[in-house]
C-alpha cells in the first residue's frame, strides 16, 4: 500500500495544467488562423488571374455633337463594349443623355 500512495501524491499541479490547456488552445487558434488565411488567399488569387479593369484615359467632345472616349482595359480578361451610357450634368442641372 506504501506505493500506491506515493503514486497518488504526484500529478501536476492545477495551475500547471491550465497553463498547458491555454497554451494547447493559443496553438490551435493560430494553427487554424494560419490555415484559413492561406485557403483565402489561395482562393483569392484564383480570382485574380481574370480580373477586369477599365479605365477612360480621355473624352473627346467633337464639333459635331458626339463624344470620343478613350478606354483602356488593365486587367486579363476581354471585353466586348456592347453599350455605353453617358450621363452628365449641363450647367443649369439639367440631365442630358448620351448613347453610343
Amino acid at each position: 500500500m506504501g506505493s500506491v500512495s506515493l503514486w497518488m501524491k504526484k500529478g501536476i499541479s492545477p495551475v500547471i495544467s491550465i497553463l498547458l490547456l491555454i497554451l494547447v488552445a493559443i496553438a490551435a487558434g493560430v494553427s487554424a488562423y494560419v490555415w484559413i488565411t492561406k485557403y483565402v488567399g489561395e482562393s483569392t488569387m484564383g480570382s485574380a488571374t481574370s480580373s477586369l479593369c477599365l479605365t477612360c484615359d480621355a473624352i473627346q467632345i467633337l464639333p459635331s455633337g458626339g463624344v470620343k472616349l478613350f478606354i483602356r482595359n488593365l486587367g486579363s480578361t476581354e471585353v466586348v463594349i456592347d453599350k455605353l451610357y453617358i450621363y452628365y450634368t449641363t450647367p443649369d442641372k439639367k440631365r442630358e443623355d448620351f448613347r453610343l
